[in-house]
């Protein structure tokens, strides 16, 4: 019983926990829906240029955009040296 009590808890939690992703947070898009919650947030978990990482962005990248949404340096995008 005590068994059947906590894989009804763990599923509860995992069901109605809500996670709130913004803009530059990391996200995985290879789950089955959208983690960013493109019709609420107008972000889409995308790989932003040259980057390896998947963030939350909105569709149209500006300056003032976050960060992570950013291009990353290309191959040959290094310090120079």
């Amino acid at each position: 019983m005590s068994r059947l009590i906590m894989i009804a808890a763990s599923l509860f939690i995992t069901t109605f926990a809500a996670c709130h992703l913004e803009e530059g947070d990391r996200c995985n898009p290879l789950q089955f829906s959208d983690p960013c919650n493109p019709g609420a947030t107008g972000l889409s978990c995308v790989y932003p240029s040259n980057c390896g990482v998947a963030y939350c962005c909105p569709a149209k990248v500006t300056a003032q955009s976050d960060p992570n949404c950013q291009p990353c340096a290309g191959p040959d995008g290094g310090s120079g040296d």
